[in-house]
């Protein structure tokens, strides 16, 4: 992270118990959440030495969805989030995605918001009301074996 500069991480299937932050190692700083239940459904968040000040606000929901805001010229709110797996059950499913859209509603229309995290799903045309997330990007061809550029961005 560090050495590629990159400033917000998200990170999923974390072992660390708790909501708690820390400081890390080359002045970074991680938030974290998870509950103390055997598994690895926890998430974190870790902010690289430049931007860690900006961190205004933190809301943790439970061990697979949390944000936090950071406050440069504008706000900027970053979603970290872990969907269930394929064999998890359609309710834990459903509770995942009522926390996120709950998460994703509380931001204001004028702030920026950045989901990072792992949605164990295809990206494609529909959006079903996440407009502001999701912006059509889709793979428009399978690319063959050996081929470098299968990947075209647009709507």
């Amino acid at each position: 992270m560090v050495r590629r500069k990159i400033w917000v991480l998200c990170v999923q299937e974390t072992r660390w118990k708790g909501n708690k932050a820390k400081e890390l190692r080359e002045g970074c700083k991680l938030i974290y959440s998870g509950t103390n239940r055997k598994g690895r459904n926890r998430i974190g968040i870790v902010l690289f030495k430049e931007v860690k000040d900006s961190l205004v606000g933190v809301n943790r929901r439970k061990d697979r969805v949390m944000s936090i805001k950071l406050c440069f010229d504008e706000n900027l709110n970053v979603v970290c989030a872990y969907a269930p797996q394929v064999g998890c059950g359609e309710e834990e499913k459903e509770e995942f995605w009522e926390q996120l859209e709950e998460e994703l509603s509380m931001m204001l229309d004028g702030e920026r918001v950045i989901l990072g995290g792992d949605l164990n799903g295809h990206v494609g045309r529909r959006r079903d009301g996440m407009e502001r997330i999701h912006e059509g990007w889709r793979i428009t061809r399978k690319m063959q074996k050996g081929e470098s550029d299968g990947i075209r961005h647009g709507i």
